[in-house]
């Protein structure tokens, strides 16, 4: 299935009261819970969107670690701070992925104030990357070496990052190139069983010798 806008809006609107999609979609209301027809806190609901897209992604659910298991000492404010994930990385060189939601049409900027304290901290910074949800926007911070950077993805890219993060970088097969390889193989075992010419990928000519004669001789 494509993740995308309209996958977030679909899953949002299966949970919220028709009368109210004009405040929240039209006039960006932050929803209340009133306005949901399973009344729930207004972060639940991006969260319960946001693990839609980890199944979607066929994400393990080994490789995300709740809030509940998550801490992180502040060493500015000295105090812990719980992220609501953590999706661990694929491969050793590559960062872990720390995941704070906000609500939907939510000020983003709290969260992506609070996971730009959790990455400026060179033992949190080096390891992890940061990403603030709230549906709206998807907000990447990373430290680039010298600074704390934010960035904003599409949710493709978004789903991208996520998907490098935990499984590591995919090998895509297109259609068109089974396709290829399907013809090129049939057309070399017909040439050998009947004889004839096959051209190769390369394009390179082999004259094939008709195996079926020498076999009798």
């Amino acid at each position: 299935m494509q993740i995308d806008e309209n996958f977030i809006l679909k899953e949002m609107k299966n949970k919220l009261d028709i009368q109210y999609y004009h405040k929240i979609f039209n006039e960006q209301r932050e929803i209340k819970t009133e306005w949901m027809l399973e009344p729930q806190k207004p972060e639940n609901l991006v969260e319960d969107v946001f693990r839609k897209i980890l199944n979607e992604l066929n994400i393990p659910d080994n490789r995300t670690i709740s809030q509940n298991r998550v801490r992180i000492f502040d060493v500015f404010k000295n105090k812990n701070r719980y992220p609501d994930f953590k999706l661990t990385k694929h491969r050793l060189r590559d960062k872990d992925l720390l995941i704070e939601l906000e609500p939907f049409n939510s000020d983003i900027q709290v969260g992506i104030n609070q996971a730009k304290e959790w990455i400026q901290d060179v033992r949190i910074g080096t390891v992890s990357h940061a990403l603030v949800i709230n549906l709206n926007h998807f907000i990447l911070i990373f430290f680039d070496g010298t600074d704390v950077k934010d960035k904003e993805l599409t949710v493709e890219q978004a789903c991208k990052l996520i998907s490098e993060t935990v499984l590591g970088e995919k090998t895509t097969i297109r259609i068109e190139d089974i396709n290829k390889i399907t013809e090129q193989f049939y057309n070399q075992f017909s040439a050998l069983i009947h004889g004839g010419n096959y051209i190769s990928i390369r394009r390179n000519e082999l004259l094939l010798m008709k195996i079926m004669r020498l076999l009798i001789i």
